[in-house]
C-alpha cells in the first residue's frame, strides 16, 4: 500500500524535498491527520465512486528556523517546502498530528518492523490462498522464526503472523485440488489454505525444523 497509494507517494515527495533543502537538525515536519482510518486499497482500484477523486488522507506542516536552502531542489521541491512552509496549520480540522521529522532518538520501531527483522529474511515465498479470508494478492513466507503471510483486503494490507514456538503441527496434502495446509497453533483456531506452488519445498523445510511437527498426507 505505501508503495501504490497516493497519499503514501506523496509524502515520500514532501520528506525528499524536506531533506533536499534543509539540514537535519534545521526543521520539523508533522504529518497532519485529516481524514479517520488508513490510505486503503479500495481508493486506487476501479469504481465508481473514483469519479469523486480519491481522498485526502494527511497534510503536513513545516516548521524551521532557517531558511531552506533552494540552490539543487526541482520546482516541485520549492513548490512542495514553500506551500506545507508558509501557512498557518493550527486552524487545521485534523484527527491527529504526528511527527516525521526530526525522529526521536528514542522512539521504538513500528511493532511489525520489529517482527520482521527478529523473525529474519524468507527462507521460502509462495503466492497461497487463506480459507475464509477474501485476500488479493496473498503471500505465504517461510522464515526462521514465524510463518508469515500477507495480502490485502479493502481495508487495506492485511498479516498473518504464526510464531514457530507457537505452531504445533503443519498437515500437507500433496495431491488436494484445494486446501493442501493446514496450521494447528497454540492458543488460535487451526488456519487452512493453500501454497500455489512449491508445497514440496515447504514440506522439505518444516521437516527439517525440529521444532515443527509436519504430516503429510495423500488424497487423491
Amino acid at each position: 500500500m505505501r508503495t501504490l497509494h497516493p497519499a503514501w507517494r506523496k509524502e515520500r515527495r514532501v520528506l525528499r524535498a524536506c531533506e533536499q533543502v534543509f539540514d537535519e537538525d534545521e526543521y520539523r515536519l508533522v504529518r497532519i491527520r485529516v481524514r479517520v482510518g488508513e490510505p486503503s486499497l479500495a481508493d486506487v482500484l476501479p469504481q465508481p465512486s473514483a469519479l469523486w477523486g480519491i481522498p485526502r488522507y494527511f497534510t503536513y506542516d513545516i516548521e524551521a528556523e532557517a531558511a531552506p536552502d533552494f540552490s539543487e531542489a526541482s520546482p516541485s521541491q520549492r513548490h512542495l517546502v514553500r506551500r506545507y512552509m508558509q501557512r498557518n496549520a493550527s486552524h487545521v480540522h485534523h484527527h491527529g498530528r504526528e511527527p516525521l521529522r526530526p525522529r526521536p532518538a528514542d522512539a521504538p520501531s513500528s511493532p511489525s518492523a520489529d517482527r520482521s527483522e527478529q523473525d529474519g529474511r524468507p527462507r521460502l515465498v509462495s503466492a497461497a490462498r487463506l480459507n475464509g479470508r477474501n485476500w488479493w494478492f496473498a503471500r505465504m513466507e517461510l522464515r526462521p522464526h514465524a510463518v508469515v503471510i500477507a495480502g490485502w483486503t479493502w481495508g487495506g494490507r492485511a498479516t498473518e503472523r504464526i510464531p514457530m514456538d507457537r505452531l504445533l503441527l503443519v498437515e500437507t496434502w500433496a495431491e488436494r485440488e484445494g486446501t493442501n495446509v493446514r496450521f494447528e497453533i497454540d492458543g488460535a483456531p487451526p488456519l487452512r489454505g493453500r501454497i500455489e506452488k512449491g508445497l514440496g519445498l515447504w514440506e522439505a523445510h518444516l521437516d527439517s525444523d525440529e521444532r515443527v511437527a509436519l504430516k503429510r498426507r495423500v488424497d487423491y
